[in-house]
């Protein structure tokens, strides 16, 4: 599995209760395809910086969930066909890479660090 994080923009032209439900619908579409959701926000008014789809506000919604790759196109699709949604975001997370320490990497350098004086 992978981890995505999708960031999506909902028409101002619903009310702040559509666009939670909208997120609850987006959020069980994920679960329906066999994501793991990690991290979902409630839809949160933002004014755009320009207009769009003649739309100067709207309500702004982020997921961070984990999918087989496989099935990511599927859900892209069902988000694209979505008229509420007027634009959204289906961004890979690669893993973070595993923290080294200063020791460690000291040791491949092989320097020491002049702070034991």
């Amino acid at each position: 599995m992978r981890t995505y994080e999708l960031i999506y923009l909902i028409s101002s032209e619903l009310k702040a209760e559509e666009a939670g439900t909208l997120v609850s619908e987006i959020n069980a579409l994920l679960q329906e395809e066999g994501a793991t959701i990690t991290r979902a926000e409630n839809p949160v008014p933002k004014t755009l910086s320009y207009q769009i789809k003649k739309q100067g506000t709207a309500f702004q919604a982020s997921v961070e969930f984990s999918l087989l790759p496989e099935k990511i196109k599927t859900v892209e699709d069902k988000i694209r066909k979505n008229q509420r949604i007027i634009r959204y975001l289906l961004i890979f997370k690669k893993p973070e890479p595993k923290e080294t320490t200063k020791r460690a990497s000291e040791e491949n350098t092989g320097r020491k660090n002049n702070t034991d004086r």
